[in-house]
């Protein structure tokens, strides 16, 4: 089967994104690779699809249960055979899967490294067919980067033990020293590198000052009420007294924190990915790999410790591809917290590295620059001055004469002998008084000479000085300014221009998609009871994007339905009945006609939807019954039942071939009462002794019949 036809089948799209499909085509030809595809990208289908390809078993190496069963439980939900082993199975779950393994009845299993590396388990694995090894978060196994796991060090005997079987590396974020870190300890020097766009379009990245950060953070919440949300925080402390707080000002939020008791942990965690609460309040434990699509914004509460985790957690928001926010709260003060963290005992390479990484997280704080741009620039990719969708790019400024602000910044530079960093320099010009501040310097002509501007504004005039030139930064752990040749001829005919923020441009924000918001609503009621019924997150049986394109183009039958983004073969078989006679009946009591003929067409490649259908009949034609069309297709019966009740109307196909003729008369006395769109409805009614491939059936029968009449 050809990798688009899976995607579809399985998945629901009908083309891929990025560089998934040149990713895929490399992986099938058996070669290792890097992929690096930002959060929320499809990183997962890049080894899913081959898995179904190669004939043998896929090995996914992956660091947490949580996300694990993330994965697992949604291919299964796209009738995909995956399982996981690690420490939440029982001794006798362990074994039903290992039994599956070698009945090969298993196409992919996610596996933590540790247990990969138990005693025996490797020598096990070279007894069955393994056709590829996916490394997913493989930043872990770098020193240089922003989450590493020793035990991910051990993953380079895999190289070892499988010299001919392809491995894949996967990771949202890597800088250059960090991606060839990874090619290095995995032992893959040769794979080739792909790099997608780093670019999260539908998320708006908002630096707030940290001034009454609470206050701050509950008027947004309070704005944004039954959206869900990850708010960040730097300490165990932090967060459960955050969530403890949210809790009593009536906010649906729950901590999560490495120190809490496991089973409490987990079950934070299920709750907010089923959807039971709205907020939850966690350090950088949480988070990764959650497959949660439905994030509509990620709150730092403090500053994080680098830009390659700072996007990671952001990249959490908007993975259906609706629009999101990341909001980071900023002050000075978290910068000399975070200072004390980044020293690596023993080893004053990291310790350089990691001072390096938080202060490009300073930097990208107080920076002027579009956002967008700088996080873009920052992975090595480029993009324009505006992206329309942070704070920089929409607030205006204006150009102002800096010229005795910047003569102020240098002379309190050189007055303090060029050894102090920018904040006790903006505490000196602004007259603090505190005790950190030297009487020596508290005589100086400089100190209180600066009180025409904040301090935020003059930590932004010396970020721009030193942009323009005039000043650089020296050291890492305590970055001091010096002046430049240029500054140190600055002088009082010399004219400076800087700038200072005006106002917010709210007309540059995009306006959201229209679509029946009251219909959105029963759709998300609907998704909730059948992931109920299935115990599966909300998001695994359809994404908010999907149900949003329900309620946009208000599709009213099976067909319709199916040009729906995410409704594949098996999501349209289990779950399109249902949601067609929520729509249907929605939109009879709203007396709304259906708009799928706005919807653009997707792109198609291979098999059709018309002529799938085809494939279907010419079987047929041969003598083949649809038990065995549906087992060489690897489709369920009532799907091929499906494609062959297309051909009734045009007398290719008889409904007694394909419903029991003692079924018929009561679904023609269904259809009669309800209609002949209401097919959910008539299922409902009918009951389990009718499936809906024979309503279907009786259905088309009849359509044709009244357009023989008319």
């Amino acid at each position: 089967m050809r990798p688009i036809e899976i995607l579809k089948r399985h998945f629901g799209y009908s083309s891929f994104r990025l560089e998934q499909e040149a990713i895929i085509e490399h992986i099938l030809l058996k070669k290792d690779a890097l992929v690096l595809m930002p959060t929320g990208g499809g990183k997962s289908l890049c080894y899913q699809i081959p898995a179904m390809i190669f004939d043998g078993l896929t090995v996914v190496v992956s660091p947490l249960i949580s996300l694990m069963k993330d994965q697992v439980d949604a291919l299964t939900a796209n009738g995909i055979s995956a399982a996981y082993l690690n420490s939440s199975l029982s001794a006798g779950e362990e074994r039903d899967i290992v039994r599956r393994m070698r009945a090969r009845d298993i196409k992919l299993i996610y596996i933590a490294p540790e247990r990969l590396f138990a005693a025996g388990f490797l020598q096990f694995l070279k007894t069955l067919n393994v056709s590829l090894f996916a490394i997913d978060e493989s930043h872990c196994i770098s020193q240089w980067g922003h989450d590493f796991r020793p035990e991910y060090l051990r993953l380079s005997m895999i190289r070892d033990a499988f010299p001919l079987v392809p491995v894949v590396a996967l990771t949202a974020s890597a800088d250059v020293v960090t991606r060839k870190d990874i090619t290095l300890k995995l032992n893959i020097r040769e794979a080739r590198l792909f790099v997608s766009s780093f670019n999260r379009p539908n998320i708006h990245y908002f630096i707030e000052h940290k001034r009454d950060p609470y206050a701050l953070l509950s008027d947004y919440i309070q704005r944004h009420k039954g959206d869900s949300g990850i708010v960040y925080a730097l300490s165990r402390k932090s967060v459960e007294g955050l969530a403890e707080r949210l809790q009593d000002n009536g906010f649906s939020a729950l901590p999560y924190h490495a120190g809490m008791d496991t089973a409490a942990r987990n079950r934070h965690q299920e709750r907010f990915i089923r959807d039971e609460a709205d907020i939850i309040v966690a350090t950088v434990a949480f988070g990764m790999g959650i497959d949660k699509s439905n994030v509509r914004y990620v709150i730092h509460y403090d500053l994080p410790k680098n830009i390659e985790g700072y996007y990671q957690e952001t990249g959490r928001a908007g993975r259906d591809g609706l629009k999101s926010e990341a909001i980071l709260y900023y002050s000075a003060g978290d910068v000399f917290k975070l200072k004390r963290f980044a020293e690596v005992e023993g080893n004053p390479e990291q310790s350089r590295v990691m001072l390096n990484k938080l202060n490009k997280m300073v930097d990208f704080c107080e920076s002027r620059r579009c956002r967008r741009r700088y996080l873009l620039n920052y992975f090595g990719e480029s993009f324009p001055e505006y992206c329309g969708s942070c704070d920089v790019c929409l607030t205006s400024y204006q150009s102002i004469d800096g010229t005795a602000i910047a003569r102020k910044a240098v002379s309190v530079v050189t007055q303090t002998g060029q050894r102090f960093g920018i904040v006790y320099l903006v505490d000196v010009l602004r007259g603090a008084k505190t005790e950190k501040i030297s009487a020596a310097h508290k005589s100086l002509k400089a100190y209180g000479c600066g009180l025409e501007a904040s301090a935020e504004e003059w930590r932004g005039y010396f970020r721009e000085l030193i942009r323009q030139g005039y000043l650089m930064q020296v050291g890492d752990k305590y970055p001091v300014l010096k002046l430049t040749d240029k500054g140190k001829d600055i002088s009082d005919d010399e004219r400076t221009m800087l700038t200072r923020p005006a106002k917010r441009s709210e007309a540059a924000l995009a306006a959201e998609d229209s679509y029946e918001k009251a219909l959105f609503e029963e759709l998300r009621k609907t998704r909730a009871n059948l992931a109920r019924e299935a115990n599966l997150p909300a998001y695994i049986v359809l994404s908010d994007s999907t149900l949003i394109e329900l309620a946009k183009y208000l599709p009213l039958d099976m067909d319709k339905i199916q040009l729906i983004s995410g409704f594949g073969e098996v999501k349209t078989e289990r779950y399109g009945a249902i949601f067609l006679s929520v729509i249907q009946e929605y939109c009879k009591g709203h007396e709304l006609n259906s708009l799928i003929h706005l919807k653009a067409p997707k792109r198609q490649r291979g098999m059709t939807k018309d002529n799938t259908k085809e494939f279907s009949l010419q079987m047929y034609k041969e003598g083949k019954t649809v038990e065995e069309i549906a087992k060489e297709r690897s489709l369920n019966p009532d799907t091929i039942k499906g494609h062959l009740a297309f051909y009734i109307p045009k007398g290719i196909v008889r409904v007694e071939e394909l419903t029991p003729p003692e079924k018929i008369p009561a679904i023609r006395r269904a259809v009669k009462i309800h209609g002949l769109l209401a097919l959910g409805m008539i299922k409902r009614e009918l009951g389990d002794g009718y499936s809906y491939a024979e309503i279907q059936a009786v259905i088309h029968h009849l359509a044709m019949k009244v357009e023989e009449k008319t």
